[in-house]
């Protein structure tokens, strides 16, 4: 009955498209299918490192989609405009891992879109908590 009410009355998450000047409105919100093709854009949450794995981030898929081997570039919290001061060098992603409970397993398929929340092997390790993961064609 609980479970019932909630999925009846919680909505659904929604991501927000951007356009061609990287602004978003309400009006353009929806489900995560519908920006797949849009530009792929993360906010790191946590921010860790693994013995094995190498630095990892933590967070939410604003826009667009994400695959194993894509390569990406960090935008520092805070640069307002991306130059090449505030963008770190690209980097090949290892692994787009989720979390299960204590578990972190690697995507299979290893394409993860808008609205997942996802761990991203193979980070920079300047990387800090706020800051933005996006692909590198187009920060």
């Amino acid at each position: 009955l609980l479970l019932d009410a909630i999925i009846e009355n919680i909505p659904k998450p929604i991501v927000h498209s951007h356009d061609d000047q990287n602004t978003a409105t309400e009006d353009d919100a929806a489900e995560g299918e519908a920006f797949v093709n849009d530009k792929f854009s993360l906010a790191a949450t946590t921010v860790g490192f693994d013995q094995y794995l190498g630095r990892t981030c933590t967070g939410r898929i604003y826009s667009g989609s994400i695959t194993t081997g894509d390569d990406i570039v960090v935008i520092k919290r805070g640069s307002g405009e991306t130059t090449s001061d505030s963008t770190t060098a690209s980097t090949s992603l290892a692994a787009v891992c989720a979390n299960r409970g204590i578990l972190r397993t690697p995507l299979d398929p290893p394409v993860a879109m808008a609205g997942d929340i996802v761990t991203l092997v193979g980070v920079p390790d300047s990387i800090a908590v706020g800051d933005t993961v996006t692909g590198k064609d187009n920060p």
